[in-house]
């Protein structure tokens, strides 16, 4: 018998399948448990899961109706960053994560991108021609209740 025939059918198939399901799965479980703690913030499962589906409803007339829309992010602060990557994952969306302005990173993205995700207007490299949106701090405090620590 392999491993996985020894193990009970239930508790195999309630695992997470992604990050996302396994925030969810800790927001209901332990939500006051601490889930980051990024430069003297520190936030909880719950807080966390709130913000992402926030973030994901604030995202969703953004992401391209393509089959398996492709989307680029590229926000220098890392909790807004995650957030943005786990919003991202719950629309199904495909990410490539970058690092942001000037960086070896942005003049060599692949060309198969539907939108681009910055936190500051960066001149894109010319033979780039994707849709971007400015997703910066304000941008956040609307979608989400940030607090001045961000």
């Amino acid at each position: 018998m392999n491993i996985i025939e020894s193990l009970p059918v239930q508790k195999f198939c309630s695992a997470p399948l992604n990050t996302f399901d396994y925030l969810e799965q800790r927001a209901l479980d332990k939500p006051e448990h601490l889930a980051l703690h990024l430069s003297g913030n520190s936030v909880t499962y719950q807080q966390l899961y709130q913000d992402v589906m926030r973030v994901t409803s604030a995202l969703e007339s953004l992401v391209s109706q393509a089959a398996t829309p492709v989307v680029a992010v590229g926000h220098m602060h890392p909790q807004l960053h995650l957030l943005l990557l786990l919003a991202c994952e719950n629309l199904g969306v495909v990410t490539l994560s970058f690092q942001g302005a000037g960086s070896f990173q942005m003049a060599n993205l692949p060309s198969k991108i539907d939108l681009i995700l910055l936190d500051e207007p960066y001149a894109l490299p010319k033979t780039l021609t994707t849709r971007t949106e400015l997703l910066d701090i304000k941008w956040f405090k609307q979608t989400i209740a940030l607090s001045n620590e961000v």
